[in-house]
């Protein structure tokens, strides 16, 4: 199928079509689809400007509409990483669409600074954008009789499946590709709360094609970090082993470099497990470089020869390095910003936050000494205490060489004290996936249980944690404190069809084993038309990528794309036999109809 693509793969993504190929677009959308008044009484300002980007080179007219439902980024990271659309475009002569989420992107409702902008940001005003595109591209693309075919992965995977359920007559059908609608609190069977981190841990085990010394070093890891920092000496080791850009400074009102320490070394694992690729990728990096092909192992290898009792030196050393493999993809840090700045890292993306509920606490302590990203960079301080993450990590925390520095030279310091300028949450008006999850997005974490790798304060150096439970009411503080809003934890079980969409039908359910995000998918057929593939081999809507030499290696993932093609030939079918049938009922005379 990637043959019409000399020379491309998700490991030569230049060689691949994208965002360059494509015509660039624009529709007018209502602000608020769901009420006459306009927004804040505003008749000046009532709609706002929806990109979308459009390849025609197959479409011939009234074949099918392949289009992309925007995740929670700007659009042209989707554009040019779903090549399954891409490669199946020839063969279905379809045309491609890759609608822009709004709030993200280029798709701004509001200047920065407006107040209160974020109210219009939810996934029900973001379908009803797609619903309205979809009838707009009907009419000027000359597609009035098109099936449209939905794809999206994880968030937009998300949105595709309820978009199918919401609005069958817009989507004949939907490819859902590591989408976990079903891990939001309240569902029955209920979600586990400890699935995501619980599947990072066994991706990081010899199970999981890695090494039982990878998770058993990491877990080990986290207390003798933190003992070290009691001590003048431990604080020196801290800065050599994470080669830190400013001395370690001891635990007080003003710092918790040890702890910051932690949570730097922890927040790679999750972006590395879902980013276990068999090929080098740059997707979970948004482009600006690549992780290795798989990752996860890779970072697991510097484990290896490094067992728990190890000395501290070796143990930190491994971690770090293991870190590095996200915190420095590109190769070019020669020290690591780790302190207040990271604790405060934003998170735009759908992730396992690698935070518990009880950074709230820890954040109150020192209240008085932090302060907030600025909020056009994303969530701030309600990251602190909320299970929203970022999928896509920079290399946040990695400062590079020095022009006058030597070359090769590492400047060995520590944990920064740098200090940044305070501004209201959301006042960029730009989409945050900490603010989603802190009003409809409400996935549930534990972490630090005995089933996974990651800390739980046991008494030692916070106050004892029970990390098995989610503190649903300490995330509630922080989304109140930072967003001014209250997540309503029902909202996706009540009013997106929670577990009951047995009705539906023709929606494809894809999830690879490797993704943590599958404990919260669907992995069993639920009908005839909705159905499920598990890929043993697969991570983050892999399926969905550019197809690669090395998918050679894993049948799973080959099948999974012709099923799903499969599939998509069986809606287009389906579709045209109806409309079909709807035709003859209107061009049969009388009679018939009445005999009928």
């Amino acid at each position: 199928m990637a043959a019409m693509f000399d020379g491309c793969s998700s490991s030569s993504l230049s060689r691949c079509p994208g965002s360059a190929n494509c015509s660039v677009h624009w529709i007018e959308q209502q602000i608020d689809h769901f009420n006459w008044a306009p927004p804040f009484g505003n008749h000046s300002h009532t709609t706002y400007k929806q990109r979308y980007f459009i390849y025609d080179r197959f479409w011939k007219q009234n074949a099918p509409v392949f289009f992309y439902l925007g995740n929670e980024d700007n659009v042209e990271l989707y554009v040019n990483h779903t090549g399954l659309m891409w490669e199946s475009a020839a063969e279905f002569s379809a045309l491609l669409v890759f609608a822009e989420h709004r709030y993200y992107g280029a798709s701004l409702p509001y200047a920065a600074g407006t107040p209160q902008c974020m109210n219009f940001l939810t996934s029900e005003q973001a379908m009803a954008d797609f619903a309205y595109l979809i009838a707009y591209l009907r009419e000027e693309r000359g597609a009035s009789e098109s099936a449209f075919i939905g794809f999206g992965g994880s968030y937009g995977g998300m949105l595709a499946a309820w978009f199918r359920v919401h609005y069958p007559n817009a989507i004949a059908g939907a490819v859902a590709a590591s989408a976990p609608i079903w891990s939001f609190p309240r569902l029955s069977p209920p979600y586990d709360d400890n699935a995501f981190n619980k599947a990072v841990t066994l991706d990081a085990s010899a199970a999981g094609g890695a090494s039982d010394a990878c998770k058993d070093g990491l877990k080990a890891a986290w207390p003798r970090i933190l003992a070290a920092a009691k001590t003048d000496k431990g604080r020196r080791l801290l800065g050599e082993a994470f080669r830190t850009c400013a001395p370690v400074r001891p635990r007080s009102a003003h710092a918790d470099d040890a702890y910051s320490i932690v949570q730097w070394a922890q927040g790679v694992w999750g972006t590395l497990a879902m980013g276990n690729y068999p090929y080098a990728s740059s997707y979970l990096l948004h482009g600006e470089s690549s992780l290795p092909p798989w990752p996860l192992r890779a970072a697991c290898a510097f484990f290896d020869g490094v067992g728990v009792n190890a000395p501290d030196a070796a143990l930190f050393n491994a971690v770090r390095a293991a870190a590095a493999t996200v915190r420095n993809a590109s190769g070019d840090a020669r020290c690591f910003d780790i302190g207040d700045r990271h604790r405060l890292s934003t998170r735009d993306k759908m992730t396992s936050p690698v935070t518990a509920e009880w950074d709230e606490e820890l954040w109150a302590e020192q209240a008085p000494t932090r302060t907030m990203e600025p909020a056009g960079a994303g969530a701030g301080a309600a990251d602190a205490a909320t299970p929203a993450g970022k999928e896509h990590v920079a290399r946040a925390g990695a400062r590079g060489v020095d022009s006058n520095a030597r070359a090769g030279s590492e400047r060995a310091g520590a944990a920064g004290a740098t200090t940044h300028a305070t501004a209201a949450p959301g006042a960029s008006c730009k989409g945050s996936w900490g603010y989603q999850w802190c009003t409809e997005m409400v996935q549930p974490f534990t972490q630090g249980t005995a089933d996974d790798l990651f800390f739980c304060p046991n008494g030692t150096f916070y106050a004892a944690r029970n990390c098995s439970s989610w503190d649903f009411e300490a995330s509630a503080r922080g989304c109140e404190s930072s967003w001014g809003v209250r997540p309503r934890p029902e909202w996706a079980r009540v009013a997106l069809g929670g577990k009951r969409i047995e009705d539906a039908s023709n929606i494809v359910f894809s999830n690879g084993l490797q993704d943590p995000w599958h404990g919260g998918g669907v992995l069993r057929n639920l009908s005839s038309s909705l159905l499920a593939v598990i890929i043993p081999n697969g991570a983050h809507h892999i399926d969905l990528m550019f197809s690669d030499d090395a998918d050679a290696l894993y049948p799973d993932v080959l099948w999974a794309r012709r099923f799903e093609r499969a599939q998509i030939r069986k809606w287009v079918n389906e579709h045209a036999r109806q409309r079909e049938g709807e035709l003859a009922a209107l061009l049969a005379p009388r009679s018939q109809i009445d005999a009928a």
